[in-house]
């Protein structure tokens, strides 16, 4: 059950020891209303868990009025990395991969212990009445096990899958976004300055880059259209319309890649091609690209990761 003890517009009139026998109210309100333990199935709603990397303000009430909630501590990665490993640095010099995954995970739950009682406390200040014997926090064992079981559960149902998929990697962080933490794509269809961060002048965008690829049996070469130019150490094909004249001697036939000598297949894909757009023909990086990933998975193409976690070419992309 919630109780809320409102102040709002007494001001400055609401002295210590009338602020104290508001809690006290409240603490009383608290031991009336915890839930009993039965074995009986109950329906719970957890409540907008409070990030245990803030702290609470009066603006932020609102966000934990629900039904029969549960008091949770959460932990946002994102964000903990961000903070944690910003403070490692100023203390030490030192970034997670330095000390390695155990330490650091160690650090972030000395944070948690600072922070979560601190937070926990200014809601019952704010007037938040919860069964407290419930506390739990997102990565203690009880809650990691629940996690563990229910994606154990929902494999075996077949409702979840594993499989590679691509995904936004930060170079920094060296962790993979999750896509609600990711502004849209901006669609550039010309050239484009923008601003970029880190970068004093703007940087160029939508600019095509051609590029020839030699072909096989002496059949002279094909010339893609890119605004990735820098992907194509991981090129595993080329794509034309199925339908387009102009590369229809070429169906079947293999490029050769100028830097690595490796065999890349033309395709037909009508799905991805544009007759009318460039050159017409598309060079496919399956590991660095969706729609490139979408058409490795159709044409059952290799898949070739050629950056390091830090964003730097590996030694899959071969010797420039």
């Amino acid at each position: 059950m919630w109780v809320w003890i409102s102040v709002r517009g007494l001001g400055n009139r609401v002295t210590d020891d009338g602020r104290r026998q508001l809690e006290e109210e409240a603490e009383k309100e608290r031991k009336g209303g915890k839930s009993e333990r039965t074995e009986k199935a109950k329906g719970f709603r957890e409540s907008f868990r409070p990030n245990k990397l803030i702290q609470r303000r009066l603006g932020r009430r609102r966000s934990y009025r629900s039904p029969r909630p549960t008091t949770t501590m959460q932990v946002i990665s994102l964000a903990e990395n961000v903070v944690v490993e910003k403070k490692l640095m100023r203390e030490s010099g030192k970034t997670r991969h330095d000390i390695g995954r155990e330490e650091f995970v160690s650090k972030v739950w000395d944070w948690k212990s600072k922070y979560g009682g601190t937070i926990l406390q200014q809601l019952r200040r704010l007037g938040a009445s919860l069964d407290w014997s419930r506390e739990c926090f997102t990565m203690d064992e009880k809650s990691s096990k629940a996690v563990a079981e229910a994606f154990v559960r929902l494999h075996s149902q077949g409702l979840i899958y594993r499989d590679n998929r691509i995904v936004n990697w930060d170079c920094v962080l060296r962790t993979a976004i999750s896509d609600i933490e990711v502004d849209p794509p901006i669609e550039i269809k010309e050239r484009t300055l923008l601003e970029v961060p880190g970068y004093e002048n703007p940087v160029e965008f939508g600019v095509l880059t051609l590029f020839a690829y030699p072909v096989e049996e002496d059949l002279g070469e094909i010339v893609v259209a890119t605004t990735r130019i820098e992907t194509m150490l991981g090129d595993t094909a080329i794509a034309v319309h199925p339908d387009d004249e102009r590369y229809k001697h070429l169906h079947g036939k293999h490029a050769i890649h100028p830097f690595n000598g490796r065999r890349i297949p033309i395709i037909g894909d009508e799905i991805l091609v544009d007759p009318e757009f460039g050159t017409a023909a598309v060079k496919i990086t399956p590991a660095h690209d969706p729609n490139d990933f979408m058409v490795g998975k159709r044409h059952n193409l290799e898949f070739i990761n050629i950056f390091n976690d830090d964003g730097k070419i590996n030694q899959y992309g071969g010797s420039i």
